[in-house]
């Protein structure tokens, strides 16, 4: 069976279920503005100059990043120039918004953030021992794929008109953690030091490493697990969900956490949590590279394994595995 019919033997309601889950509704009637500011600090902001973390600068000034690369960030011109010389083989000119705009949305907004946290806690056993010797690191690699799942089954059986704009949205394609033998490097742990008194006592902090397919940058950043998310993981609650197959339910735990934060951020239609962005080309290339048993590209081998992990993808799972001659 070629592409074209495997794609057209695909039921559009089955997806149409898929894809308009209870989360829709959920996003609509959120209260905003609401950020993590108001119960659990600031935004984790560091120069990569000085290691000057954003919330001790002087008042009025505020840290930019670079224009190009859209990546690191710094407090002054002076430290940028320093940075520079090991700042400039990684520096790339980045087609459409950088990751930090992403990770900026994803973890100043309340509802996201909380399954990010609720992904630390199960994978860490954060819920009552917790020794901050060796801080917990969670990895989280975004992609972006198209906002409706029928342009990107389009996507896979041809490459698109490439004048036609085609709406993206972030997903979060891999996750894992550090293992307890991994020891954090020392500017993670000045970054830790310097974070931690800025969070509310009672707070468990946590750090996250940031990859994304469309740069070849990381970004770090410390966020604290609150007491509101380790209660409402303690209270065992389930994820109910719609497949192509139908009604599912399953218990909460780290991978469920993670597909309930892309089933959130897909349901969000009117772009509320400022995760949507044009496909580039770059974007639309990964996704056709499923298909390509030549495109070996780390990109495509998390949106590969990601495939493979969640049901919404079910219909094209057998022309992935076997991709057209």
């Amino acid at each position: 069976m070629s592409s074209r019919e495997t794609l057209q033997s695909v039921d559009p309601s089955d997806l149409t279920r898929a894809t308009m889950d209870n989360n829709e509704d959920v996003v609509g009637s959120l209260p905003f503005p609401m950020s993590l500011d108001k119960e659990a600090g600031v935004r984790t902001v560091m120069c990569s100059g000085c290691s000057t973390v954003e919330c001790y600068l002087e008042e009025g000034k505020t840290m930019k990043r670079c224009s190009r690369c859209k990546g690191p960030w710094y407090c002054s011109k002076e430290c940028q120039l320093k940075d520079w010389p090991k700042h400039k083989p990684d520096c790339h000119k980045v087609e459409g918004p950088g990751i930090t705009q992403f990770i900026e949305a994803i973890t100043s907004n309340l509802y996201t953030s909380t399954y990010l946290q609720l992904y630390a806690a199960f994978s860490f056993d954060m819920f009552e021992d917790y020794c901050d010797d060796n801080p917990p690191m969670i990895h989280v690699y975004l992609s972006i794929e198209p906002s409706d799942i029928h342009d990107f089954f389009a996507i896979v059986e041809s490459a698109p008109d490439p004048s036609k704009k085609i709406e993206g949205m972030v997903q979060v394609t891999g996750a894992g953690k550090n293992t307890e033998s991994d020891v954090l490097t020392g500017m993670r742990l000045d970054i830790w030091r310097k974070c931690v008194p800025t969070f509310p006592k009672g707070t468990k902090p946590f750090f996250i490493h940031f990859t994304c397919s469309r740069s070849e940058l990381a970004w770090d950043c410390c966020i604290p697990l609150t007491e509101r998310v380790l209660k409402y993981a303690r209270s065992s609650p389930t994820y109910d969900y719609l497949t192509p197959e139908g009604e599912a339910e399953a218990p909460l735990d780290e991978d469920i956490a993670i597909q309930y934060l892309n089933n959130l951020i897909r349901a969000d239609r009117g772009n509320r949590f400022k995760m949507r962005t044009d496909m580039t080309q770059f974007d639309i290339e990964v996704i056709r590279g499923l298909i390509d048993g030549e495109n070996k590209s780390h990109a495509v081998k998390m949106l590969k394994r990601h495939v493979f992990s969640h049901a919404l993808y079910a219909p094209i799972r057998s022309l992935v595995a076997n991709p057209p001659a």
